[in-house]
């Protein structure tokens, strides 16, 4: 009865964990939504941005164009003493240039503003896509502890009450970890296994499946990525546990 009480005291507090990271999940998923809505907001705001650039930089070609037609027009011409009909139009041609060289200006003003917020524009969505990586990194550790965690949960509903002759007979042992990206132990058959580290790093499971992307050859297990997420000090042992439905618990703390 004992054991009973335990192991079910052991779901209820599985159970309440999984619950808990669901909802810290679901606001992650709610925080990631309201980042992606913003970066398609900055994004439409940049392609308009880019849009208006593309004008600004016409604009001030056309205009230059044009000054340097209407100078071309007026280097020649002499101006007569009297008030004549050259001396008007030379007038207005000066005016005209001196007119498109304000616009000139004021457009290279312009352009200049749309650069500069064009580029703080770039620099939010680069934050904003640093962020929805963020999110998607944090969403992908919830999963795999969820599953960790509905895999003890099933294992320990499935699990038989043990006496306590059984219990003592439970055989324990030890994993070597050889290099950054081995692990060994007589303890492991050949196969192919699933490796998942909880997210507090104090344990991690070794789970049999046929399509399990860790490869166990000759009681070894190589895992590349291993050491990015346990950093590697030299060869160390770790008690290794059954755990029931042929997976086995490395204690790493």
């Amino acid at each position: 009865k004992e054991k009973i009480r335990k192991k079910d005291d052991k779901i209820n507090d599985l159970n309440q964990t999984r619950d808990e990271l669901r909802q810290e999940k679901d606001l992650y998923k709610a925080r990631w939504e309201r980042a992606h809505a913003d970066l398609e907001t900055e994004q439409k705001k940049t392609a308009d941005l880019r849009e208006e650039l593309r004008k600004a930089n016409n604009q001030i070609d056309y205009l230059q164009k044009e000054v340097k037609t209407l100078n071309s027009q007026t280097i020649n011409v002499k101006v007569p003493e009297a008030e004549t009909d050259t001396a008007s139009k030379l007038k207005k041609s000066e005016k005209a240039v001196k007119d498109l060289n304000k616009k000139l200006e004021e457009s290279e003003s312009e352009l200049a503003k749309l650069k500069s917020d064009y580029e703080s524009l770039k620099t939010t969505v680069d934050r904003l896509n640093e962020t929805i990586a963020g999110f998607d990194a944090e969403r992908a550790i919830f999963e795999d502890t969820l599953a960790l965690k509905n895999n003890e949960i099933e294992s320990l509903k499935s699990s038989p009450e043990l006496t306590q002759e059984q219990t003592s007979e439970i055989v324990t042992g030890e994993v070597i970890r050889r290099s950054p990206s081995e692990l060994y132990s007589e303890m492991i058959s050949d196969g192919r296994y699933d490796i998942k580290l909880v997210k507090d790093g104090s344990h991690m499971l070794i789970v049999p499946n046929v399509e399990g992307i860790a490869v166990c050859v000759n009681h070894c297990i190589r895992l590349p990525r291993l050491g990015d997420l346990i950093p590697f000090a030299g060869e160390v042992s770790f008690k290794l546990i059954p755990a029931g439905n042929n997976i086995l618990r490395v204690d790493l703390k």
